[in-house]
């Protein structure tokens, strides 16, 4: 290449399934190479190279890219992202491929993860797009480009690369909106629930929220998931105001379609954590408390939760006694068991829940990375 004079770069892979394929036999990957060079390095006659501002100031560029690795590292690193990924992240998406999102290690498969480092690309990227803001592919932006702003501008203005690169990056800030990635964060706030009492004076409905917000907040680490998502808003402001030099628009707004979806799918929680609190005590014969099992509901954990609330409260009275573990009231339901149970609690988490998952592939598909 250095011979031809011509520019070139070594960054070009072929991944996954799709991409292997062409590369099953020798006559195809010979097509794609000499095809591929031959799109790549053809240039017009009359316009001779230009070039590029990035590779031209090598020194700015390293600086950019560098203080983005940083910044990414330190992410990854931090409390409340883990805290949150371990929280709703995994569990709004159906099952996919054939190895699991966590990779191998030496703990239990149901202890959260303890970096990113410890969750497959893909999987982390799904999560991602389901809470509404996709940090791996922006985040720290901001930060690179208020370094030097106008020196940023330049380069971009003569960078052929530099604008493939930032392209991307605004692509996915035109899908996330952190004002959605906050009402997420706010599901887990104790203080949110128990503010929600001054606006009813149902006793009742009252004593249910006061209950959320006491579980909440012996659940969740909410703090560190808020400093999170400050860390996050100061950097997406820092990057909106060197695009605005830019007039580059784009961006959520409340009628698009991701935000229905995600508004829709914020309500179907709420109401699996409302209908968790209406959960019966039961016997403590049991392996499981009803906080473990409450818990579980909270980090929508639903199917394998549901199962075993079903054994527990058998809809129709068991052949034998001893496989009943809930505790009987003063009605006497042991001759009819607990169908209500069934059919005001059980049910609805399990619809609501099937409902969230359906959302989640919506969101997958308008967010444009599902497959």
């Amino acid at each position: 290449m250095n011979e031809l004079s011509t520019p070139h770069k070594h960054e070009v892979s072929f991944q996954g399934g799709e991409g292997y394929l062409w590369f099953a036999s020798e006559r195809t990957a010979l097509a794609v190479a000499t095809d591929f060079l031959s799109a790549r390095l053809t240039r017009p006659a009359a316009a001779p190279a230009r070039p590029d501002a990035l590779y031209e100031r090598s020194g700015w560029a390293l600086d950019f890219f560098l203080t983005l690795k940083d910044y990414q590292e330190r992410l990854g690193r931090h409390r409340g992202y883990l805290a949150l990924i371990n929280t709703l992240g995994r569990s709004m998406l159906y099952p996919t491929g054939s190895r699991p999102a966590k990779r191998q290690g030496g703990g239990r498969a149901s202890v959260g993860i303890e970096t990113i480092a410890e969750l497959r690309a893909i999987p982390n990227n799904a999560m991602l797009h389901q809470l509404g803001y996709l940090v791996n592919s922006f985040a720290g932006l901001g930060l690179a480009t208020n370094q030097s702003p106008e020196q940023f501008l330049a380069v971009l203005e003569g960078s052929e690369r530099l604008e493939r690169i930032i392209s991307l990056a605004l692509a996915a800030r035109q899908r996330s909106d952190v004002t959605m990635f906050e009402a997420y964060v706010q599901l887990m706030n104790a203080n949110y629930w128990l503010d929600r009492t001054s606006q009813s004076l149902d006793r009742g409905w009252n004593r249910m929220l006061r209950r959320i917000s006491e579980v909440l907040g012996d659940v969740f680490d909410y703090d560190s998931i808020v400093r999170f998502v400050r860390k996050l808003r100061r950097d997406a402001a820092d990057l909106d105001d060197v695009l605005e030099q830019r007039r580059v628009e784009g961006g959520w707004s409340s009628g698009d379609a991701l935000t229905r979806l995600h508004t829709l799918r914020l309500a179907l929680i709420q109401l699996i954590y409302l209908k968790a609190m209406e959960i019966p005590q039961f016997s403590s014969l049991m392996e499981i408390s009803l906080g473990e099992l409450v818990e579980r509901l909270l980090y929508l954990d639903v199917p394998d939760t549901v199962a075993t609330l079903r054994r527990i409260f058998p809809a129709a009275d068991a052949a034998d006694e001893t496989e009943v573990y809930a505790e009987r009231d003063t009605y006497a339901r042991a001759s009819s068991g607990y169908a209500a149970e069934h059919a005001q609690i059980f049910d609805p988490i399990e619809r609501a829940y099937g409902l969230i998952l359906e959302l989640s592939a919506l969101i997958a598909l308008h967010v444009g990375a599902y497959g």
